[in-house]
């Protein structure tokens, strides 16, 4: 049964989409247009982009403990290191620095490993010291694919035995753009989402953690 916190945590993905479009793209593996036009993919893929947000962080304590409050934290770059095919897919590694902060939102995006084939994008954590990639593209799991290839809304909910809960999320935007994300809750919750767009990339998203206090850093 799911938590009053994590129906909040919920909440939070979900009404947090942002709105965003952009014309038609051409890619070479995977990544087809959306219904609003363009592959919103893309850029995901291009070595040496970049992007560059205001980043912020909203802090809700407990009703009975304050309200909440927003604070700016300066700016926040985001830039493809790397991009390699591995058999019928490419994979790229996104890092993220910002104002005091050599790793904001690390193991949540845009700061991870990301996947593209055929079916659609998928992304994973890892040290870049240690990460075996075609071990990782290998045991790619339909049920945690972030955004099919043509783009479509859906919600995958994955239980494991000690009683975790992962979702696996996308959903359209206005003007054809596309977000997607990821949420874990086992007692807390945690999690991330990201919103593309045709042309530009990544235009914004957040990561969070919710307990007794959830804390949501914003960048767009």
């Amino acid at each position: 049964m799911q938590t009053e916190a994590m129906r909040k945590t919920w909440t939070v993905v979900i009404l947090s989409v942002a709105a965003c479009g952009g014309a038609t793209k051409k890619t070479d593996v995977g990544g087809k247009a959306s219904a609003g036009g363009g592959d919103v993919t893309a850029e995901l893929f291009e070595q040496g982009k970049s992007w560059t947000f205001a980043l912020e962080t909203q802090t809700t304590p407990p009703v009975d403990m304050g309200e909440p409050t927003t604070v700016a934290n300066g700016k926040m770059t985001c830039t493809v290191d790397s991009v390699q095919t591995v058999g019928a897919a490419k994979v790229s590694k996104i890092s993220c620095k910002a104002d005091g902060d050599t790793s904001p939102g690390a193991s949540n995006a845009p700061s991870l490993y990301w996947v593209r084939n055929a079916q659609g994008l998928w992304s994973f954590n890892a040290s870049p010291n240690e990460v075996d990639v075609a071990k990782e593209v290998a045991a790619l799991d339909a049920k945690e694919m972030l955004l099919a290839a043509t783009p479509a809304a859906h919600s995958n909910e994955i239980h494991d035995a000690e009683g975790a809960l992962a979702i696996y999320w996308a959903k359209q935007g206005t003007d054809g753009a596309w977000c997607t994300g990821y949420t874990y809750a086992m007692g807390d919750e945690g999690g991330w989402e990201m919103c593309l767009k045709a042309g530009v990339g990544i235009v914004s998203g957040n990561w969070f953690e919710a307990g007794a206090t959830t804390t949501e850093h914003r960048y767009k």
